[in-house]
């Protein structure tokens, strides 16, 4: 069963690691055309961190309101595979086109795909991924993105990625996705396991803890800003060619790796991590500037941005993951981060020009996160210890921690009590092979290897709570 489990964590950290390896590169190379047409400040700060990641954002956006309106279709994985083929025809046409106009028209298309298919492939993961792995399966598909895009840039000496040849490894990367995509599944058995009407456990688990959620998501707001803020001297150097970005992303892995098995030990020293991490750059004020440091400092910027990459999107996956109703926000996260990052560049030009004030902005906004932290640990624990009957508690913390659907929260009610698979199939009026089927995918997420195991960890889930 662990040996199943194992493969089915590789199979869907493996579909998002080529999704991040993909669209990484290819964002790149559109970056890197553009700067034929436009200066450098205006293809990284307004195009590529403005526009292309508001493209993202709406793409992520109509891909949640596709899976809550027509879940068949939105989550299945042939849509998904079409998303793939019609942005290799995009990424084509605008690496090979020398008309200005529809090269950046087909970028920022291809930046909405982008939205489309990590809408998808973060919930992808959010459903079929153990719940405790989700933030180390995030953060290795995104470092194994990160390093296959150094792999691919050192290529030619560097030159590749600015090359039109590149389109090929494009395709190739593209046709083993549509293959690994064969032997997923699709997202919509989570949407016929939905009861038919509200039931009492999700609209009592929203509201208990719609406070917390709302925490969650200004300290996800505020971690963004902070982040591109205080790199604002960092990233500049991106536009000043001083820094050499695949090879920092590079080290982007290093983070994101530590951060996803910080995120199996704690959430909460997780969060802590990502805290600590906001330091750095506005420690590093002073030597913002000098060509000396510039790619050195970028580096150490991306060691300590994974943190904040596992932070953002893990948050709301969590959520997701915990309550059937709101899987379609899996990539809320990430699509806020969009926003924020899009939005904060606006800014870049008067806070870049005065070191004083963004410090001051800086230690009043990092002010404001811990406290907000230190509301949601308070919140979370109140949640966690909430005067509920010892077994209901104990249930609902299971279903929050592996992601259980409601369908198999009914059915693991009745295997506690002892029921047998024929009996459980009278009492819901379903087959015994249907019984066995959401046994087995019990099984499989609560990594039990049998009804025992399962009983066992019921049991263990005394001690659970949001933060762990």
């Amino acid at each position: 069963m662990k040996s199943s489990c194992f493969k089915n964590n590789c199979l869907y950290t493996g579909i998002l690691a080529l999704q991040f390896l993909v669209c990484g590169t290819v964002y790149i190379s559109q970056a890197y055309l553009l700067l034929n047409y436009y200066p450098a400040e205006k293809v990284t700060s307004t195009i590529a961190m403005s526009w292309n990641y508001l493209a993202q954002a709406l793409g992520m956006l109509t891909f949640i309101f596709l899976f809550l309106k027509v879940p068949k279709l939105a989550g299945n994985r042939i849509s998904y595979a079409i998303f793939i083929a019609i942005g290799t025809i995009i990424t084509a046409i605008s690496l090979h086109s020398e008309h200005v106009i529809i090269i950046l028209t087909f970028t920022i298309i291809y930046n909405f795909l982008i939205g489309l298919s990590s809408g998808f492939n973060i919930t992808l993961l959010t459903k079929h991924i153990p719940k405790n792995m989700l933030g180390l399966a995030f953060g290795a598909a995104y470092a194994i993105g990160s390093i296959g895009t150094y792999i691919i840039s050192v290529i030619g000496n560097d030159n590749f990625l600015k090359s039109k040849y590149v389109i090929i490894v494009y395709m190739f990367i593209n046709i083993i996705r549509i293959f690994i995509l064969y032997f997923s599944q699709s997202i919509t058995c989570t949407v016929q396991d939905r009861p038919k009407v509200k039931s009492k456990y999700v609209i009592r688990n929203f509201s208990e803890n719609i406070s917390i959620y709302l925490l969650i998501v200004l300290m996800i707001i505020l971690v963004n800003i902070i982040m591109y803020l205080g790199n604002t001297y960092q990233f500049a150097e991106i536009n000043n060619g001083k820094a050499n970005l695949p090879l920092s992303r590079a080290f982007y892995a290093v983070s994101l790796t530590f951060a996803g098995l910080l995120s199996v030990r704690s959430r909460k020293y997780m969060a802590l991590a990502t805290f600590s991490s906001l330091l750095f750059p506005i420690v590093t004020i002073p030597l913002s500037g000098d060509p000396a440091f510039a790619s050195v400092l970028l580096t150490v910027t991306y060691l300590f941005l994974g943190f904040t990459a596992v932070f953002r999107s893990l948050s709301i996956m969590d959520i997701a993951a915990g309550d059937n109703k709101l899987l379609a926000f899996a990539c809320a996260g990430l699509m806020m981060s969009r926003v924020v990052e899009a939005t904060t560049t606006l800014f870049n030009n008067v806070i870049a020009t005065n070191k004083l004030l963004l410090s001051i902005i800086f230690s009043v906004l990092y002010a404001i996160l811990l406290l907000l932290f230190f509301v949601y640990i308070q919140k979370a624990h109140q949640s966690a210890d909430s005067n509920k009957p010892a077994g209901e508690d104990k249930l609902l913390r299971l279903v929050q921690k592996y992601g259980l659907t409601s369908r198999e929260k009914e059915i693991i009610e009745l295997l506690i009590k002892g029921n047998s698979n024929h009996e459980i199939a009278q009492m819901m009026f379903i087959s015994e092979n249907t019984v066995k089927f959401h046994i087995k995918n019990l099984l499989k997420k609560t990594n039990c290897s049998n009804r025992a195991d399962l009983i066992s960890l019921y049991n263990a889930m005394k001690n659970y709570s949001i933060l762990s």
